[in-house]
């Protein structure tokens, strides 16, 4: 018990060190103190003060943070409640998933699913490097940028780290997913009933003039059509809406990391 104690007494005593520390390198004067120190012991003037001061700011905010975030968690130690609401969310999901008949759901998908093909047909036949293709297709261009973590994560699953062109495969898969985003949003407009004139009239989702565009890129159309499927997943929950505000907070997060296809 005394080891223990002693032990956490040293982790707070650190802590707390930490924290003072990172609290005075806020101030000039202490920065201006530690510049000449390292000058004094590297026996030479430092190029640009004003950048090793900002330096010293940027780690002392971090510092700021970092401890005060630990010392926090330390005294209080909130991670059980944490824990426990976060199981009892996930508990609820699974609850609301399993309220959903997903044999009900096979043939509206298998219909949609023949929709999107015919509609796409013509698109499939042509073969044809649309914009960005050019620029992966010849120069191998790889990454997304803009902060597309989610697609450049996904791509590298689907591409397996090989680069390739394997249309007309991920286009194919691009209008799976869009048929499974037009039948949720269908389920979740009509409360859980799935009727033939809104499960048509969804396909236009994915066979508009916006989106066929983004269907005619051979290497990027999945992620634009993961970006709509995530915007409609947390519908689902939407009865209860603590769930909602999670799966939401998750799923923005994703469409945000994929390709913003709207």
């Amino acid at each position: 018990m005394k080891f223990r104690k002693d032990i956490k007494f040293t982790t707070l005593f650190l802590l707390s060190l930490g924290f003072t520390i990172s609290v005075l390198l806020l101030f000039p004067q202490v920065q201006q103190i530690i510049i000449k120190a390292a000058e004094f012991f590297l026996h030479r003037a430092l190029r640009s003060r004003e950048k090793w001061m900002n330096i010293l700011l940027r780690c002392s905010v971090l510092g700021i943070v970092l401890f005060g975030f630990l010392i926090t968690v330390f005294i209080m130690n909130p991670w059980s409640v944490i824990k426990q609401k976060i199981s009892l969310q996930f508990y609820y999901i699974k609850i609301s998933l399993m309220e959903i008949n997903i044999k009900s759901l096979y043939k509206p998908f298998a219909l949609l699913c023949s929709i999107y093909f015919i509609g796409i047909l013509a698109l499939l036949r042509a073969n044809f490097l649309y914009i960005d293709d050019l620029g992966r297709g010849v120069r191998e261009y790889r990454g997304f940028g803009f902060g597309r973590g989610t697609a450049d994560f996904m791509y590298g699953l689907l591409q397996t780290g090989i680069f390739s062109d394997i249309s007309p495969l991920s286009q194919i898969l691009a209008v799976l997913i869009m048929a499974a985003g037009s039948l949720l949003l269908v389920y979740v407009l009509c409360d859980g009933e799935i009727r033939t004139a809104p499960l048509i009239a969804s396909a236009s989702l994915g066979l508009s003039p916006y989106f066929l565009e983004n269907i005619s890129f051979k290497f990027d159309s999945p992620y634009m059509a993961f970006s709509v499927l995530f915007s409609i997943v947390p519908f689902l929950f939407v009865k209860r809406l603590k769930i909602f505000w999670f799966i939401s907070f998750i799923f923005l997060v994703l469409t945000a990391g994929t390709y913003q296809a709207f």
